[in-house]
């Protein structure tokens, strides 16, 4: 059987007859059958490929199904039958637990010299204040750091911490 397009419902030559339809009107009605029918076309196509996408979702989850079965089944057979975990499993935890204490370990190192940086930062912000204090007012009385003990006092500790290792660079 010939599969009927919609061109040939309307592309027919038929024979006149003496008593025959009126002729616009017979093409009117064609045209909205041969329309109705391109609409039934298009809609059937669409519902073939519906249902190939649809047969290709189920063959999928079936074989999703059937490999998870196989799986299930795999696991059911090599569980053990007592209770204890099997050795690989002890070797593995015995392994995350040292990873785990290593890692507890060299967080409270890290938090020990994050303090200890904490305050030489402390210490450094003071005697930049102590400093600045002393530049302004050497820049306003350039003699009295001559005069002052407590000024060279502290500009020979400043020389002595300056020249040492600071904590910072042991790290």
């Amino acid at each position: 059987m010939v599969a009927l397009q919609p061109e040939d419902v309307t592309d027919i030559d038929l024979r006149r007859a003496t008593r025959g339809y009126d002729k616009a009107q017979v093409d009117r009605h064609l045209a909205r059958v041969a329309d109705a029918y391109a609409l039934s076309l298009r809609r059937c196509e669409q519902l073939q490929e519906l249902l190939r996408s649809l047969e290709d979702e189920l063959d999928a989850a079936v074989g999703e199904a059937e490999a998870s079965a196989r799986e299930v089944a795999r696991l059911i057979q090599r569980s053990p039958t007592t209770q204890a975990p099997p050795l690989e499993t002890d070797k593995v935890l015995d392994k995350l637990e040292a990873r785990l204490t290593r890692s507890e370990n060299e967080r409270e190192q890290a938090l020990v010299d994050l303090r200890q940086m904490s305050e030489h930062a402390s210490e450094l912000g003071q005697l930049l204040q102590v400093l600045e204090a002393e530049r302004v007012s050497t820049v306003i009385e350039p003699e009295r750091i001559e005069e002052d003990p407590a000024s060279a006092t502290l500009m020979a500790d400043l020389s002595t911490r300056l020249h040492e290792p600071s904590d910072l660079e042991t790290i």
